[in-house]
């Protein structure tokens, strides 16, 4: 495309920006308002490009279709800036729908098609069969289109230069009345090469096919054709660019994985070879299948020794793991010969335990398990003996989810993901015996399935077509999510646990380069839908490379050779995974979830503001969906990372806070004069109202001697004279506060007679006679007398330590 010098690039760091507002501030703030900025940048730089654009055929230039395509998708994203009322998750996927248009755009390279818009008035250089004609009605783009006329009436042309071993993709704008017209390219691989797709679309539809020349051709015969004549068919706007089909977008591992083949039947060593093949990938989903009959072919004795080799091996990968219950023993299904591993239950009571027993003994074990309930239950061969959606609903679904919730509750974890059966897309029509997906979800939800399952698997085979949303798969599949919608199951993921092609020759096989290029759309298609949940890839390696007789066969994007040898596909596939690492996110969550469920609401020391916590859920809320955003890659997973430990930290410094030490009040002693005959309680209280007093870390000490509040303390214990009494006390949040208060020990006669009695009274003086005759002493003021007396009695009739005491009050008297 024509470059220009002022043109500003803003697309890449509009992405990164609305990565970054998608997942909070970098300094963990909380917007409360949506943040339209990356949008608006978005809306700019692709303005940019339409206003220099140069619509034409030389070098550089686009076609006027790519030009409408993104012109269109600025109107779109224009819409949601200006629309008050989005959502942050409505801005931010107009962003990355933006950014994919204008990539999408930047990829046009030369149409290779002359006159594509039919702008020069008349058909040269197309050939015409019959009567098609130019006309200035009806175009898509500019002012004329062609009208195919009819019946068998159509245009082509052959058109030269190709490259040898190169892919093109063919496009056209294409409208009809009812007819069904076909748009295909042939001889691009040597003669009777051919691909084509078609459309009865009334309004104008972009039909597309993509071809890859062989080692030898550079020319291309294509064409637009219409075999009836119901009505008038339009087309306009015909590109031909040696670009492959598919967008350099790539999708995030955590969301893509792999069928692994029923690993049922393997060896632990050929399990492991599998899986280490998946690792390598950079994808997260394996989906395997618990076969009931193989496990418990008697009643009520489960084998468990493949089952936990799986599961081992799957923890083992740190893979996610979608399992699918399925396969009644006879025992179970009416006595049936089960032999092929493919019958329905007939026992819902023993379909319900069997599910209970195998949630019970995996989950909670450190692996995501998803539980799909059956498989293609809406055809015969994988649920004989008959299709049955009302046995489904009530034979499976409904008892096996309930099993599967009780084990959860009484393991006290939350109840998994369960999932209806991956659907086939079949018309009964094409495929006697199934009944079609819509019809099958309908009678679930007709015979009271509503509430057992939490999505829809689907399994959005094309068959030997492009993945296209126009083609049936997809058609019917936005059925069923209307239909779920419509029932209140609003905003569901969808599973696609099976898609892919098989190579061959074959019937139902394409070629290994249309697989190589029709891999490359499926991810663009699937991950572009508003409810594409994981996209489990239908297979690794082939079971048997190059059968062309069963094509069931040959879906590996790897032969079965020894080793393993990547097809073309395999390069494909590798090139749209984004692997990425979610250890350290998924550490982050837990640790913010426990934060926030340990929170309390109030007004108390460490107590959060409501509106805090809500913060801090939005900020989980948005890193889990970072986890699985199609189109995360490790940077964004690492901001996750970043931003939401900011939020977490931001979150806690909201706590309430405490700086105010305790307050201590020391009510006894007091600051005064006491006398030592008497007794002293300590009485202290210490209190703080926001933390809390922490009560190991209290102290108080009366002449350095530990006491507490409510001790009491004989005053003639303590010298005469001056001591001092501390409390110190410590909050829970640290705060330490201290309080002293002095007084003093003093005596004086009527003291002294009082110990006398006291010490009668305790004994420490035990004659009588010597007590009264020491307080005759005292009474004529005799002290010398007082002190020869008590000590001659000291260590006899009056105990050391109460005559010490006399003594020294006695003495004090004698020298004050």
């Amino acid at each position: 495309m024509r470059r220009v010098n002022r043109l500003l690039r803003l697309s890449t760091s509009a992405l990164l920006a609305s990565c970054a507002a998608l997942i909070f501030s970098a300094q963990g703030a909380f917007a409360a308002t949506v943040d339209d900025s990356a949008l608006n940048a978005e809306i700019t730089a692709a303005q940019n490009f339409a206003a220099y654009a140069v619509v034409g055929s030389a070098q550089g230039d686009c076609s006027q279709s790519d030009l409408n395509a993104l012109t269109s998708a600025i109107s779109s994203a224009q819409s949601v800036a200006d629309d008050t009322t989005a959502s942050q998750a409505t801005v931010d996927a107009a962003v990355t729908a933006l950014t994919n248009a204008i990539q999408t755009f930047e990829a046009t390279g030369v149409n290779l098609v002359p006159n594509p818009g039919f702008e020069t008035g008349a058909l040269d250089p197309w050939t015409t069969q019959n009567n098609a004609t130019v006309e200035p009605d009806n175009a898509h783009a500019g002012t004329y289109a062609v009208n195919l006329g009819g019946p068998a009436s159509g245009v082509q042309q052959t058109i030269t230069g190709l490259a040898p071993n190169t892919t093109y993709t063919l496009t056209a704008w294409v409208k009809t009345a009812g007819d069904v017209v076909y748009l295909g390219a042939e001889n691009f691989a040597g003669a009777g090469s051919q691909v084509n797709t078609t459309t009865t679309a009334a309004g104008y539809t972009q039909l597309k096919v993509s071809f890859t020349t062989d080692s030898t051709s550079t020319s291309v015969y294509i064409f637009l054709w219409k075999n009836d004549n119901t009505g008038p068919a339009y087309a306009d706007d015909f590109s031909l660019r040696d670009a492959p089909p598919y967008s350099t977008q790539k999708y995030n591992g955590q969301d893509i994985g792999f069928n692994t083949q029923d690993p049922y039947f393997e060896s632990s060593t050929q399990l492991n070879q599998l899986y280490d093949q998946v690792a390598a990938t950079g994808t997260k989903w394996v989906r395997a299948t618990l076969f009931w009959d193989l496990m418990e072919p008697t009643k009520g004795k489960i084998d468990w020794t493949q089952a936990d080799m799986i599961f081992n091996a799957i923890k083992a990968h740190g893979f996610k793991y979608d399992m699918v219950i399925r396969s009644a023993p006879s025992w179970a299904a009416n006595g049936a010969d089960t032999s092929n591993h493919n019958y329905a239950p007939t026992d819902s009571t023993s379909y319900g335990e069997f599910c209970y027993q195998v949630a019970k003994r995996y989950l909670n074990r450190g692996v995501t398990i998803v539980f799909e309930l059956g498989n293609e239950e809406n055809t015969q061969f994988f649920n004989e003996p008959a299709v049955d959606p009302v046995a489904y609903t009530k034979d499976m679904l409904i008892p096996g989810s309930t099993g599967i919730g009780q084990a959860a509750k009484e393991l006290g974890v939350p109840k998994p993901t369960v999932l209806v059966g991956g659907f086939a897309p079949v018309d009964p029509q094409n495929t006697p015996g199934s009944v079609s997906p819509l019809d099958f979800l309908q009678a679930i939800y007709d015979n009271g399935g509503k509430g057992y399952f939490d999505s829809i698997a689907y399994h959005p085979y094309t068959y030997v077509s492009a993945p296209d949303s126009t083609n049936w798969t997809f058609t019917e599949l936005q059925s069923l999510v209307n239909l779920m919608d419509s029932e209140g199951d609003t905003n569901r993921k969808v599973y696609a646990t099976e898609v892919g092609w098989a190579t061959g020759t074959g019937t139902g096989e394409i070629s290994e380069a249309d697989q190589a290029t029709y891999t490359g759309e499926e991810f663009d298609e699937w991950f572009s839908l508003p409810y594409a949940g994981p996209m489990i890839w239908y297979e690794l390696v082939d079971n048997s490379s190059n059968d062309n007789t069963n094509r069931e066969n040959t879906f590996g994007l790897m032969y079965n050779t020894n080793p393993w040898t990547p097809k073309p596909a395999y390069n494909i596939f590798e090139s749209k995974v984004a692997p990425v690492d979610v250890t350290a996110l998924n550490s982050a969550i837990t640790s913010a979830k426990s934060i926030a469920q340990h929170a309390v609401v109030g007004t108390g020391y460490g107590d959060y503001a409501q509106t805090n916590l809500d913060e801090l859920n939005a900020a989980i809320t948005t890193a889990q969906a970072a986890e699985t955003a199609p189109t995360a890659d490790q940077a964004v997973i690492d901001t996750a990372v970043t931003t939401l430990n900011n939020a977490v930290t931001s979150f806690q410094s909201t706590a309430v806070q405490d700086h105010t030490p305790p307050t201590i009040e020391i009510t006894s002693p007091t600051n005064k004069r006491y006398l030592d005959d008497q007794t002293l309680t300590i009485r202290y209280r210490v209190n703080d109202n926001l933390s809390g007093v922490n009560n190991a870390l209290m102290v108080a000490k009366l002449d350095g001697r530990s006491v507490k509040s409510g001790d009491t303390i004989l005053l003639y214990t303590l010298p005469l004279g001056a001591h001092t009494m501390r409390v110190t006390a410590v909050d829970n949040a640290g705060n330490k506060a201290t309080q002293t208060v002095s007084f003093t020990t003093t005596t004086n006669m009527a003291s002294i007679q009082q110990l006398v009695q006291t010490f009668q009274q305790t004994h420490a003086i035990d004659n009588g006679g010597i007590a009264n005759g020491l307080e005759k002493k005292l009474s004529h003021d005799d002290l010398n007398s007082f002190v020869n007396e008590v000590q001659a009695q000291s260590g006899k009739h009056i105990q050391e330590t109460a005559a010490a005491v006399l003594i020294r009050d006695a003495q004090s008297l004698r020298t004050s």
